[in-house]
């Protein structure tokens, strides 16, 4: 499937997958963005200034019957000069009237950044309009809530806003030819659409796609998987960081961390920990790494751990139940584990055992309180 979402003038709108756009730091011109379409600022064929042309930009296409519109200069007051260069694109104003198109094809998995200007004919009411991409011959498509050229009100004659829309094709959607549509959707009494410079380009620095979350453990006997999805251009690495103190991140590896217990797939976009220390509050973060650069997780994942022990002494997959009081007070007496896999005396984790204070706090727990009361 295609996963996508989509930013306008710099807000999310619309997600269809958690995300968060960071990018990597360099400026190695092989991890520049790579353009996907051509003549994105309608500068060919060249009209003559200040007129209107119902010809084609090459090598766009209007995929509806009735042209659209060319412009160049300033025709009339209603029309604003050209965002960039010298000529723009006029698709009209109503559901079906003027749709204009572009293919381009993409041979890899990619984050794939969209851009265009966008301004209305008149400043006295709206100028709707949709962005779509679309796999051609059908299948998955991004089409992104309708928006206003005209806006934000009142609206000011001749201004052009810069809108920005990024779709991630998935490696069941590469190799494909994809294409892109403007398309107005508003009615007879719409001001036309005006679009100018559009770019489509194949991003090629790292990017996370899913941000950390918090993930509360209610007791240390526990395991959680903290996962990461980035992009970029290449084959991309993983790691993960902890961090020490406010700022500071260090490195996980695969065993015993003093902190998060065992340790698994810390090379991986997924980690998974087991038993992590009690009472802690830890962050952490997936690193995403391509020729480009790396790039953390922002925000990191963050983990609570409650500091008693599971209620299920005895770790039977029974509790609550009485017999796991009745093991703990067993074994705090010198007997034996019914089941042999009791845990240590220690249930609070204070490193004080045996005491009073561990049975207090299992009694507690076992009544539905909290560990420390």
């Amino acid at each position: 499937m295609m996963k996508h979402w989509i930013r306008v003038a710099g807000r999310p709108l619309v997600m269809a997958c958690a995300s968060i756009a960071v990018l990597a730091g360099g400026a190695h011109a092989q991890c520049e963005p790579i353009e996907l379409i051509v003549n994105g600022d309608f500068e060919s064929p060249v009209i003559a200034n200040n007129s209107i042309s119902s010809g084609v930009p090459t090598p766009w296409a209007w995929t509806t019957a009735q042209s659209g519109f060319l412009f160049r200069g300033q025709p009339a007051a209603i029309w604003p000069t050209a965002y960039s260069g010298s000529q723009y694109v006029d698709i009209g104003n109503a559901l079906g009237q003027y749709r204009l198109s572009q293919n381009f094809v993409v041979s890899r998995p990619a984050l794939v950044r969209i851009s265009w200007a966008a301004s209305a004919a008149g400043t006295a009411g709206v100028s709707l309009y949709q962005v779509l991409v679309e796999r051609e011959g059908g299948g998955s498509f991004v089409l992104t809530p309708i928006l206003d050229a005209a806006g934000p009100y009142p609206p000011v004659p001749g201004r052009w806003k810069r809108e920005t829309m990024e779709v991630y094709l998935a490696p069941t959607e590469v190799s494909t030819v994809h294409r892109l549509d403007f398309l107005p959707v508003g009615n007879a009494t719409s001001f036309d659409t005006l679009i100018d410079d559009v770019r489509v380009e194949l991003v090629r620095r790292v990017e996370q796609l899913f941000p950390g979350l918090v993930a509360n453990l209610p007791h240390p006997e526990f395991f959680v998987t903290f996962g990461a999805q980035a992009v970029g251009d290449g084959p991309l690495t993983w790691h993960w960081e902890r961090e020490t103190t406010p700022g500071v991140w260090q490195t996980v590896v695969d065993g015993i961390d003093p902190v998060l217990g065992t340790v698994t797939g810390s090379t991986t976009r997924d980690m998974v920990i087991f038993e992590p220390a009690p009472g802690i509050t830890v962050r952490v973060r997936g690193v995403a790494t391509n020729p480009c650069g790396s790039v953390p997780q922002d925000p990191p994942w963050t983990m609570n751990v409650g500091q008693c022990n599971s209620i299920d002494f005895n770790r039977d997959g029974l509790f609550p139940d009485d017999l796991d009081l009745v093991d703990y007070l067993n074994v705090l007496a010198g007997g034996p584990c019914s089941t042999t896999r009791c845990n240590d005396l220690d249930f609070n984790n204070d490193g004080l055992f045996p005491d009073d204070n561990d049975l207090i706090a299992l009694l507690r727990v076992l009544a539905g309180g909290g560990c420390n009361g």
